[in-house]
């Protein structure tokens, strides 16, 4: 398997500070089109359910950052 690009990425929010960011690593075939997505997101562990869920912007000392795999992405091509 040639061509395969794993890559790695971070958007600031607000652009250019150090308040918060997304993370996120990108599977891209050979044509261009990204074909997996893992987020990385804020979480907190619900201990009612037992289970970890996922919110906007992360700021308890409690939280903490998770990866969500989706199986698509939005944008039809990386380059």
């Amino acid at each position: 398997m040639t061509g395969w690009i794993i890559a790695a990425a971070e958007l600031r929010i607000p652009r250019r500070t150090s308040f918060a960011a997304h993370k996120m690593v990108i599977v891209v075939d050979p044509d261009g089109r990204a074909v997996r997505q893992l987020n990385g997101l804020a979480s907190w562990y619900d201990k009612t359910s037992g289970t970890w869920r996922h919110k906007p912007i992360g700021y308890l000392s409690s939280d903490r950052l998770r990866a969500y795999d989706t199986d698509a992405h939005p944008r039809p091509s990386c380059r």
